[in-house]
């Protein structure tokens, strides 16, 4: 059996307020090419399919033209919620879906959802266990009584009965490490799950994490197809082409991918930057630039988005921003234009390390009014 494995899609997403919307259809059809190219006769979404658990009009029907676009080629689809969607929502329709050749895990009811196909080898058994919290166990199952995620998911794998002579696969959406869960870790609100749990399984296919790696012995992140923040700029984009054998015998490709516009960083003086920008031919990129210049540029943002349309955030890192950033006891990092680290840009900085995409206006301004109210107590 071959099949493409990616994740992540976060349809819907807005990266500083720009919709990317374009973007994902035009990764998502690449991504359609390639199982067909590569002669897969399945593609695996490992959840968060959507980037929020309400999904626009427009990103549901981005999801249905990625869809029937499969199931023109005869490329089966396998798709799990993440931590981002609704599951109740990604669910809708399945069992109808099922004669197009579209499985999508159900809400998790204790039980896991077994798709079985078979080639010249035998039987492969497709497990689909969408992402769960204990809470969500602990609710259909009375006699869970974990507190953890690693918990949740080991009972959850202990309830499948897998039949160890054929080969078998996961699809889930965690947060996957190769050593012991500590329950004190989390990336994304999401507690670690020791991958020792999935051993058994001849491949897992993972979504969560969105640099794509090996982790323990059978499992996989395809990492995200598009970059999602200014933190994996040096990141290159792929989706695994993934070919199971005889029992024991796994082989796995990694395929680049295309984007629309790159999510790439621009340093230098601002006439450095401009004049670069001029003979750019890839600059309708999605840019974070880093001007530095000693003294602050007039209306700089303006001025820049002449020559780059699609800049995104604009930072400054000379001498006064790192004394700033060393008086402010923050290393790392870049200031703004104003060239001092306020709080809100902590806080913006926290959010998007946790979370993979910064936060929108509307709670930056939230979190602008929390700290001017903190300020006036104090006086």
């Amino acid at each position: 059996m071959k099949f493409l494995h990616t994740a992540d899609l976060h349809i819907g997403l807005r990266l500083c307020e720009y919709s990317m919307i374009a973007d994902v259809r035009h990764i998502l059809k690449e991504i359609a090419e390639i199982a067909v190219r590569e002669q897969c006769g399945a593609v695996i979404a490992a959840g968060d399919i959507y980037d929020r658990s309400v999904p626009s009009a427009e990103a549901v029907a981005v999801f249905d033209e990625f869809v029937s676009e499969l199931a023109r080629a005869g490329v089966v689809l396998l798709a799990v919620s993440g931590n981002h969607d609704s599951p109740e929502r990604v669910a809708y329709l399945s069992s109808v879906a099922e004669s197009a050749g579209v499985y999508l895990s159900p809400v998790y009811d204790g039980d896991c959802k077994a798709v079985t196909f078979s080639d010249e080898y035998g039987a492969v058994n497709v497990y689909l266990l969408p992402f769960v919290k204990p809470v969500n166990v602990r609710t259909v199952c009375e006699e869970f009584t974990g507190e953890t995620y690693h918990a949740a998911v080991e009972y959850a794998v202990g309830r499948m009965n897998l039949r160890r002579d054929e080969r078998n696969l996961l699809v889930t959406h965690q947060y996957v490490i190769a050593g012991e869960s500590r329950e004190s870790d989390e990336v994304g609100g999401t507690g670690m799950v020791s991958a020792s749990l999935f051993d058994a399984f001849d491949y897992a296919a993972l979504g969560h994490l969105h640099g794509g790696h090996p982790v323990g012995k059978s499992c996989y992140y395809s990492g995200s197809p598009l970059k999602h923040s200014f933190g994996e700029v040096n990141d290159v984009k792929t989706v695994s082409v993934v070919e199971l054998k005889e029992k024991g015998t796994v082989i796995r490709t990694e395929v680049p991918l295309h984007p629309l516009r790159d999510l790439r960083e621009v340093r230098g003086s601002y006439d450095e930057v401009v004049h670069a920008g001029l003979h750019d031919p890839a600059k309708e990129d999605y840019l974070r630039v880093i001007l530095t210049d000693e003294d602050d540029v007039i209306d700089a943002v303006a001025k820049l988005r002449c020559v780059y349309p699609n800049l995104m955030r604009l930072s400054y890192d000379n001498l006064r921003t790192r004394e700033m950033r060393e008086i402010g006891g923050i290393s790392g990092g870049i200031g703004d234009d104003a060239g001092a680290i306020r709080p809100e840009e902590v806080f913006a900085e926290l959010y998007e390390l946790q979370n993979n995409v910064p936060p929108d206006e509307e709670l930056l301004d939230v979190v602008r009014g929390i700290f001017e109210t903190c300020g006036e107590m104090e006086k």
